[in-house]
């Protein structure tokens, strides 16, 4: 093809134009850029992207959130960290993250109810709350607490030699009061006697193993409770006292005497009275826990199958704990010397129900849903006592 002056000049024209309109749009672009921004996650199933529920939380705060790292001093996992916070200040410019290494600062470690290095402080203006894990479901359930306006009372009854609730000894439940107070939850020890009612604002009530008899009149009050739609967590030891056992049968489970012991111990673990439980139910209680948890001199729970209220009551029961096939329910006064399984005594041979969960839908005077009803009735205490609890 021959190329002719006009042709010639009609290219230089064109070479004019394109290199006009591509600094036109490099300019743009830059403009733009900074002015506006823009990401997008390419990687498989979008895993840099925070859920679009997430999202909407962290746009509903109205505290600054500041994420506070209690690790090494390694560059790499400060990286790695910075990452995964940028993540969340996307969406809430007024994250931020500070790093401090435990072994160095180990007062303010302590401070702030840090256990060993690689927990994070979570604060949402002056809440905090201590985490383990980084996922998307950790970090949001406890931003969830964190922006609670409204307090959350759990209210333990009091009164009856009942597992004491800030004693620092070995029998206590002080380590567990102070992870619920980090959690955002206010305690409150609760005596009938004195108040002669359960308190409206209570979330959930603890009847932490008494081992004296309540008096009737107490009773009524804690049925009248469960009966209104109330929030229960029962923990029920062999020992425990059986004044309560009216509150049993309105519940419509059965809560066995004896011991539950296990033939094949776990190793480290002298007692055959320490239960191992490895399998768990499908209920959003143990939905978390893939290890072994122990529990301590426990007993029998299940569901009454023969009560007669049930046709009235429409709970949903699950035995949400259970041990090991190796295991029975020892009946009796009969845990000295060689144990054995005799069938003879009433023993029951395993896997063992050692805590049920109760749910039922509540209902307003409108006949619209309310929400749910739910109690856990565990056959054990000490596995939340200061002596016991993080074991397993």
């Amino acid at each position: 093809m021959k190329i002719t002056r006009s042709s010639h000049n009609q290219i230089k024209i064109q070479n004019a134009i394109f290199y006009l309109l591509f600094c036109s749009f490099i300019v743009a672009l830059g403009y733009l850029s900074y002015h506006y921004k823009f990401s997008a996650d390419w990687t498989f199933a979008s895993r840099n992207t925070l859920t679009e529920n997430t999202q909407k939380l962290l746009t509903s705060l109205d505290k600054p959130l500041k994420f506070i790292a209690y690790v090494p001093d390694e560059p790499m996992l400060h990286e790695e960290l910075s990452k995964l916070v940028n993540k969340y200040k996307r969406f809430k410019p007024d994250t931020h993250i500070e790093f401090v290494n435990p072994d160095l600062e180990p007062a303010k470690a302590k401070n702030a109810g840090i256990n060993y290095a690689g927990q994070i402080a979570i604060h949402l203006g002056k809440k905090s709350e201590v985490i383990e894990a980084t996922d998307e479901q950790t970090i949001a359930s406890t931003l969830q607490r964190l922006s609670r306006t409204k307090d959350r009372f759990i209210v333990f009854l009091e009164g009856h030699k009942e597992r004491d609730l800030f004693s620092q000894q070995s029998t206590g439940l002080s380590t567990l009061a102070n992870v619920l107070k980090k959690q955002g939850y206010k305690i409150q020890p609760h005596n009938l006697i004195r108040s002669k009612s359960i308190p409206d604002n209570t979330d959930i009530l603890v009847i932490a193993s008494p081992q004296a008899d309540l008096l009737d009149g107490e009773l009524k009050i804690i049925q009248e409770y469960v009966k209104k739609g109330g929030k229960l967590l029962w923990l029920h030891d062999p020992d425990s006292s059986d004044s309560l056992n009216p509150l049993a049968d309105q519940l419509g489970i059965i809560i066995h005497d004896g011991i539950i012991v296990e033939q094949q111990q776990v190793p480290g673990v002298e007692s055959a009275a320490a239960i191992p439980v490895i399998d768990y139910s499908r209920s959003p209680i143990t939905k978390n826990i893939e290890t072994l948890t122990l529990f301590p001199f426990t007993t029998m729970i299940e569901e009454d199958f023969d009560a007669k209220m049930k046709d009235d009551v429409n709970w949903q029961y699950d035995a949400f704990l259970n041990s090991l096939p190796s295991s029975w329910l020892e009946v009796g006064d009969k845990m000295e010397g060689d144990i054995t399984f005799d069938p003879d005594q009433d023993d029951i041979q395993g896997p063992i129900p050692l805590a049920i969960s109760l749910k039922k839908p509540l209902n307003t005077d409108n006949n619209e849903k309310a929400g749910e009803q739910r109690i856990i009735i565990i056959g054990d205490s000490d596995f939340m006592v200061n002596a016991f609890i993080g074991y397993g």
